[in-house]
């Protein structure tokens, strides 16, 4: 499974959602051998999905193929818990709201598992993969990028 995260603004009036992006929490378990993977990931992805409820975050769960890495020196088994962002704009400069939006959700994430004793010992990280155009306002609204000369 995955979840699908959307703000949810005042007046929503059926706007079209755009995706943003994708975040990737990663998570591991001791042993090599594990029966109890899919219910783990299950479970992770039921208790998110309750805390951006109470953040009013939209959020709807939808199935997705169980990805796993096995470290054979640290005897650990990886899986990924994926979480696709939407945005719905209501704003005039909607690819910068997005983005806002999206690093928002990027910055919760870590808070909300470390806050948990449970998920805090089983947490190894995660990623994250912004549509460019979304990443590129973002950029040019912080005044990141570099202005470069073009030659003739």
């Amino acid at each position: 499974m995955s979840l699908k995260l959307c703000n949810i603004p005042t007046n929503k009036e059926n706007r079209d959602t755009k995706f943003v992006g994708t975040i990737k929490c990663q998570f591991k378990l001791p042993g090599l051998v594990r029966t109890d993977i899919e219910v783990k990931r299950q479970t992770i992805e039921k208790r998110l999905n309750q805390r951006f409820k109470e953040n009013h975050i939209l959020c709807s769960a939808s199935r997705s193929p169980l990805s796993l890495n096995i470290n054979k020196e640290t005897e650990h088994v990886h899986f990924i818990v994926d979480i696709r962002v939407y945005h719905i704009s209501e704003e005039s400069n909607a690819e910068l709201a997005a983005a806002r939006w999206f690093a928002k959700v990027g910055r919760m994430i870590p808070k909300i598992i470390l806050g948990s004793s449970t998920w805090a010992a089983e947490y190894a990280g995660l990623s994250t993969n912004i549509i460019p155009s979304y990443l590129f306002a973002l950029e040019d609204a912080l005044g990141l990028y570099e202005t470069q000369e073009v030659s003739a």
